[in-house]
């Protein structure tokens, strides 16, 4: 046996001749079971961990073939007790500086690509040694559990758990206190460990390290980590495009009390919208009218909110059409909805379309203010019918000025308006009497709307030009009415109010002293006619208004009119107050119950959990209902029983 044994092994020498001819001595390295023959001896003491070397590091095939020649910087870790090494670092910590080695790795130990089936040998020589460096790596350190962050691209972030956190997870908006330091995969420092504190809010803060915040959103105060964080969602500047260890200790989460939570506010009736549950309205307060019909305007203001409180939606306002809403849960509420009716939408994933909350569950607050429904007109129908139509088109041009919404109503008055102009000579020409009042009231009340919202235009106005223009067409609707009837008061007074805003104030003052002799207890022409008086009109007409006492009654009406409206907004003042302490009040008192609520079943349990195990509770009070159900005892049990 030995005769074939030896020539074989003198043909594998020889065969390995360049590789590992001349070694001084040959020793296996345990547990690892690899080879190394050392070429030239070393220096000083062997190496040790927690050690950053600087080595050449050549690679061979099994038959002497150089793969690779590189200088490496390598650092060794402290490895805890037991945990295995990898080959090269079992080949290191026997070797000291300046030491020349051939280290012989089988096939299953080394990561060599290409070679993963075949024995390795490398050429190690370490020849600068750095000692006693910072070395952590977490896959080393005993952990209580690990648990994976999934990210929206498919990266994982792996949290390792060493000390678990008590009390509640963040929610959106919360101040979080915490300790940061950041490693590399080789253990050493990246950032030292410094003090932080953001605030957490539900879509990531660009200029925060994101998977940091990923993380944050999973810890409880006191839980300490090791989190590995992949490349693309940290900002440590060493380790760009790697990815790097993050340890974080929270020091400290302060709950943001005033968060609303949509899914727990008062509501009035509840009502389902779609087939799967998907879509449900709260009604906080009821409507009014006829249900949102197809093909109309809508007026609204929204908000929306997570089911955590998170406002990724603060409140805005939307004008839109109803055939050009993409949202499921949109459609389906605002057709469900009444003029000034308020609700919450929930909408659940798939029935919205929100990207950055697509797979989550969300609420909508909608106020749906106003609505106009398109009205088909027929400039050649016969005129009841315009007259008709005009009075419907002028009721809507009403709603939206009376909500303030000037331009859509200047668009419906002027409609109203070119509606009902006849042909030259068809007015004078016409036979129904009656058919000829109806038109010169409709007629009339088309022409003081178009005047009212000409003034508030002119009042809007950007350059003198264009409020001329207004005022212009105030006093051509104007001028048309009082052709039908030289005494109305109001085709009067707002001529008088053009002219004022004109700075003509010897016509405006002509005009309301004719009026004042209609009307002359008329509380409004008496004010615009002292305001007229005092910005410049003339001796005479300051005389005659003295004469009347206007003047001095106008003093006093105006000073009640100040005294009153500064009450009234005291009032809503405290009113507001009041309301917003009273809500404090009850969203605290829910809370309370709530935490009470709790704090009692994980009493119960406890305590249930102490009787199991056989404890005796000295505390319990024979007096507490609860007693004996959490010693199971039955009603039946003899005394003797139950002292037993």
């Amino acid at each position: 046996m030995s005769i074939f044994f030896y020539p074989f092994y003198n043909i594998r020498e020889k065969h390995m001749e360049g590789v590992t001819a001349n070694f001084i001595r040959e020793e296996t390295i345990l547990p690892s079971c690899i080879i190394k023959r050392v070429i030239t001896e070393g220096d000083g003491d062997l190496i040790v961990p927690n050690t950053k070397i600087e080595m050449l590091f050549e690679t061979y095939e099994d038959d002497g073939k150089l793969i690779s020649s590189e200088t490496l910087i390598h650092t060794i870790i402290n490895y805890a007790e037991g945990a295995d090494k990898s080959a090269i670092d079992y080949a290191l910590l026997s070797m000291k500086l300046n030491e020349i080695a051939y280290v012989k790795v089988s096939a299953g130990r080394h990561i060599v690509k290409g070679n993963s089936w075949d024995d390795i040998w490398y050429k190690i020589n370490p020849h600068k040694i750095e000692s006693n460096i910072d070395i952590i790596m977490p896959d080393t350190l005993s952990i209580i559990r690990e648990e994976e962050i999934a990210t929206e691209d498919n990266f994982k972030i792996i949290k390792k758990v060493m000390q678990e956190g008590f009390d509640n997870l963040p929610t959106p908006e919360s101040k979080i206190s915490f300790n940061l330091e950041f490693r590399h995969m080789d253990g050493t420092l990246a950032e030292s460990l410094a003090t932080k504190s953001i605030i957490l809010t539900k879509i990531l803060n660009p200029g925060v390290h994101k998977g940091v915040q990923l993380v944050l959103k999973t810890m409880k105060c006191s839980e300490e980590a090791w989190v590995l964080i992949p490349e693309n969602y940290h900002y440590v500047d060493s380790a760009a495009n790697r990815p790097v260890w993050a340890y974080i200790f929270v020091t400290e989460i302060i709950i943001n009390s005033n968060i609303l939570l949509p899914q727990n506010e008062p509501f009035l009736r509840e009502e389902i919208l779609s087939s799967d549950n998907g879509v449900i309205k709260r009604v906080v307060k009821e409507g009014e009218g006829d249900l949102v019909p197809a093909n109309t305007k809508i007026w609204l203001k929204y908000e929306g909110r997570t089911e955590d409180g998170f406002e990724f939606q603060k409140p805005n306002e939307f004008v839109i059409g109803n055939d050009k809403l993409y949202s499921e849960a949109w459609h389906l509420a605002l057709e469900s909805m009444k003029r000034g009716e308020v609700a919450w939408i929930k909408a659940t994933k798939g029935h919205h379309i929100i990207g950055d909350f697509i797979n989550e569950t969300l609420w909508f607050k909608f106020y749906l203010e106003e609505f106009l429904v398109t009205r088909e007109i027929n400039p050649n129908a016969p005129l009841p019918s315009k007259l008709a139509a005009a009075s419907e088109i002028m009721n809507d041009g009403n709603r939206l000025y009376s909500t303030k919404k000037y331009a859509d109503c200047r668009t419906l008055y002027n409609k109203a308006h070119q509606l009902l102009t006849l042909r030259k000579g068809a007015f004078e020409t016409m036979e129904d009497e009656e058919l000829k009042k109806q038109y010169v009231a409709v007629r009339t009340r088309a022409c003081l709307n178009c005047a009212q919202i000409s003034i508030i235009n002119a009042e809007q106005a950007n350059g003198l030009k264009k409020r001329i223009e207004y005022l212009d067409k105030v006093l051509e609707k104007c001028n048309e009415v009082i052709g039908y009837d030289s005494k109305n008061i109001k085709a009067n007074y707002r001529k008088a109010i053009a002219y004022k805003m004109k700075d003509d104030i010897p016509k405006a003052i002509e005009i309301i002293e004719f009026l004042l002799k209609i009307q002359p207890e008329s509380k409004e022409i008496s004010t615009l006619y002292a305001e007229l008086v005092r910005k410049g009109g003339s001796i005479k007409a300051k005389e005659k208004l003295m004469c009347k006492g206007i003047f001095d009654r106008w003093e006093n009406e105006m000073h009640k009119e100040d005294e009153e409206e500064k009450k009234i907004n005291e009032r809503k003042k405290a009113e507001k107050i009041i309301e917003s302490q009273e809500e404090v009040k009850r969203n605290r008192e829910i809370r309370e119950k709530a935490e009470e609520e709790n704090r009692q079943k994980e009493s119960i349990k406890k305590l249930r959990s102490q009787l199991e195990k056989g404890f005796i509770v000295d505390t319990m009070d024979p007096e507490d209902e609860n007693v004996d159900f959490l010693l199971g005892q039955d009603e039946n049990v003899s005394e003797g029983e139950n002292s037993s």
